[in-house]
C-alpha cells in the first residue's frame, strides 16, 4: 500500500467519526490563533470581539463539538474497552470541565467590562490565554493520543462508524442553526458527514 493515512487505499481503516472530530479541532484550532492575534494587536480590549469568540466557544467547541465526544464517541470507547473510564476517558472529561469552568469565568468578566468596569480586562485577557493554552494542550492529547486508541478499537470491532455515525447527524441537525452563524460568516469549515 501507498500514500499517507489519508489516502484511498487507506480510507477504510479509518474512523470517519474521528476524521469529523479531528475537522472540528481544526475549526477550534484557527479560532485560538485568531484569539492570539487579537491579543497581541494593540486594540485587544474589544467587547463585541471577545462576545463573538466566546459565543464560538460555548456554541461551537463545547456543545456542538464536545456533546459528539461526551455522548457518543467517548462511551462507546469505554463499551470496548472499560478500562480507559478510568484512564485516558478520565482525563479528557476533567478537561472539559476546566474549559467550561475557564470559558464561564471569562464570560463573566467580560459581562462585567460590558457594563463599563475596564479593571477586568487583565484578568479577562489572563483567564483567556489560560484557556488557550489548555485547549491547545487537549486537542493535541486527544488528536495524538485518545483518538488512536479509538482506532485501535475499531480495527479490531469494526462497528464505530456504524454505530456513532448517526448519532453525529442527530447533533448536526439539532445544532444545525446555532452553527451555521459561524459558518455564514466564513469562519468554520462545512466539513460534511
Amino acid at each position: 500500500m501507498q500514500g499517507g493515512p489519508r489516502s484511498p487505499l487507506l480510507k477504510e481503516l479509518f474512523l470517519k467519526v474521528t476524521e469529523i472530530l479531528k475537522e472540528e479541532h481544526q475549526d477550534i484550532l484557527r479560532h485560538l490563533g485568531k484569539m492570539k492575534d487579537v491579543f497581541s494587536s494593540p486594540n485587544w480590549q474589544n467587547v463585541k470581539t471577545w462576545q463573538y469568540f466566546i459565543s464560538f466557544l460555548k456554541i461551537y467547541a463545547d456543545k456542538f463539538h464536545h456533546i459528539k465526544e461526551e455522548d457518543i464517541y467517548f462511551p462507546w470507547m469505554q463499551e470496548k474497552n472499560p478500562e480507559l473510564e478510568h484512564g485516558p476517558l478520565k482525563c479528557m472529561l476533567h478537561e472539559h470541565k476546566q474549559t467550561r469552568a475557564l470559558i464561564s469565568q471569562a464570560d463573566y468578566e467580560l459581562e462585567k467590562i460590558a457594563k463599563g468596569d475596564l479593571s477586568k480586562w487583565p484578568i479577562f485577557k489572563d483567564t483567556m490565554e489560560l484557556y488557550i493554552r489548555t485547549l491547545e494542550e487537549h486537542i493535541h492529547k486527544e488528536d495524538n493520543v485518545l483518538y488512536r486508541f479509538a482506532e485501535g478499537l475499531n480495527s479490531e470491532h469494526k462497528d464505530g462508524d456504524k454505530l456513532m455515525l448517526p448519532l453525529f447527524n442527530l447533533v448536526e441537525v439539532n445544532y444545525k442553526d446555532q452553527v451555521a452563524q459561524f459558518k455564514e460568516i466564513g469562519q468554520i469549515s462545512t466539513f460534511q458527514i
